[in-house]
């Protein structure tokens, strides 16, 4: 760590340098404000590092679950009010050294840390073994594999196959009795860190910083492509949540979006067979981003025929992808049907429609039980409408394809009945090249789910002040010049 923080010294040496004559009088002020949030949120990470030691690898308690919504809430904090005055003001290669080097700091002070408050990597973990041993994740749950839960031992896969330390991943692994819920291109990543080392979380780890570095680098191309200061990309490479929801958590959303950012500047230069592509594996990543797929099929392809070799060459390699997931479906451990029917969590706008729905139903001679489902089909209706209206009167640039695209997954994450934290960054990279203040003041909000378990009415603190802003946002973005201005100024 010596090095790294050598390095990061000089680099801030580089960073303030004297202004250049004809150069804004507040950019100094900006590289210095940089500076300083830049080694606050190192500081941060070390932090999160002390409380993955002190909470690392015991059962999830109240005393962790409020040490890391005051972390969270408090780094994000420092994330949010020490980038946004920086504006259009910061730029050059200096500021950017410094932007990299300190990811770089967030991330390794972290990286040797024990996870904690989260057990969703065990799955991975299970899912990557039992892929590298060529045995179909979706043919049957953990639970079947050992016999319990009800389940008889799976003969595709005997329990010595995977090793001495399968049968302690399957003591944790939450929902056993399910199947895997993560797509086809999660599971090639996730058989990877097992080729790697066998149950490392560290190879895990070493796997997601891979597409967390790829992801980074494609910000950075499409901020090039839009004209906008490199210096940006901090908004994605810094993030708190970032890191401690994929570095620290081991979540695997990070995976998807250095292809759906991809996708986004192959779209502009209207390749639509490599936009198909490329979308079709990061849906295989997970399926968040097919509402994307209209949108960057329409921007790709101009005319009729580009725009069907996009949509074949996404069928094509979809169907491909996902015949292991078809094949091995079954109704009665689905882990695909079950959480698209019953999951939830954390949620705000799809609680307060259920409840209405729940409500109003008797007076209409309906059970209430059916009102999550209506919800939910009222929700996807919403969101369809969304997209369709988004594709409307399209120019067809970069500027506003990227736009157009946060608005749909924004509103997507306002409206899904499970409003994990880690579910934010599908929109992070697009906030970097489109900040919009109030879906980065997430940052400092998102994190108080780690206390919601105890105090139901928190999430209504998480979400309603950042839809409410959004809204208002909204409202004034009457053409996408003034849309421009609220996104880099906050006016």
């Amino acid at each position: 760590m010596l090095t790294v923080t050598n390095a990061q010294t000089s680099a801030a040496a580089a960073v303030v340098r004297p202004l250049t004559a004809g150069e804004p009088a507040g950019e100094e002020a900006a590289r210095t404000r940089l500076i300083v949030t830049g080694v606050l949120l190192v500081a941060s990470s070390a932090l999160l590092a002390m409380l993955a030691a002190r909470f690392g690898g015991a059962p999830a308690s109240s005393e962790g679950r409020w040490a890391l919504a005051v972390w969270g809430v408090s780094a994000g904090f420092v994330y949010f009010a020490g980038l946004w005055p920086i504006g259009l003001r910061v730029a050059g290669t200096q500021s950017l050294l410094w932007v990299w080097l300190v990811g770089f700091a967030m991330r390794g002070v972290i990286l040797p840390t024990a996870p904690f408050l989260e057990d969703d990597y065990y799955r991975y973990l299970w899912d990557g073994a039992v892929v590298a041993h060529g045995v179909n994740p979706y043919d049957f749950a953990p639970a079947e594999v050992f016999g319990v839960y009800g389940g008889t031992p799976h003969a595709a896969l005997p329990v010595g196959l995977l090793g001495a330390d399968a049968d302690a991943i399957r003591l944790t692994i939450n929902h056993p009795q399910l199947t895997t819920v993560y797509g086809p291109v999660a599971q090639a990543a996730f058989a990877a860190a097992h080729g790697l080392s066998p149950w490392s979380m560290l190879a895990w780890r070493c796997v997601l910083i891979v597409f967390d570095v790829l992801t980074m680098i494609a910000v950075l191309a499409l901020l090039r492509r839009l004209g906008k200061p490199a210096a940006w990309a901090a908004w994605y490479w810094w993030n708190p949540i970032l890191l401690r929801e994929v570095i620290s958590s081991g979540h695997m959303d990070v995976i998807a979006l250095p292809l759906v950012v991809g996708a986004l500047l192959m779209a502009a230069r209207g390749t639509g067979f490599l936009v198909g592509v490329t979308m079709a594996l990061a849906v295989g990543v997970k399926i968040w981003p097919l509402v994307l797929v209209p949108m960057f099929v329409r921007a790709a392809g101009a005319r009729v025929r580009a725009a069907l070799v996009a949509i074949i060459a996404f069928l094509a390699v979809s169907v491909l992808l996902w015949a292991p997931a078809l094949l091995g479906a079954r109704a009665e451990s689905n882990g695909f049907q079950a959480y698209a029917l019953q999951w939830y969590n954390n949620d705000a706008v799809f609680a307060g429609t259920a409840w209405t729905i729940q409500t109003l139903l008797p007076h209409v001679g309906l059970d209430a039980v059916h009102g999550p489902r209506i919800t939910r089909f009222i929700v996807g209706a919403a969101l369809l409408v969304t997209a369709a209206l988004q594709m409307r009167r399209w120019n067809g640039s970069l500027d506003e394809h990227t736009r157009r695209s946060l608005v749909v997954l924004a509103v997507m994450f306002f409206l899904i009945p499970a409003q994990f934290p880690w579910y934010y960054l599908w929109m992070l990279p697009l906030l970097a090249a489109m900040p919009r203040a109030s879906l980065l003041a997430y940052t400092a909000l998102l994190p108080l789910y780690y206390v919601h378990y105890e105090l139901p009415w928190v999430v209504w603190i998480e979400h309603l002040p950042v839809l409410a802003w959004f809204l208002w946002e909204w409202r004034m973005c009457r053409s996408p010049q003034s849309a421009a201005a609220i996104a880099v100024e906050g006016q």
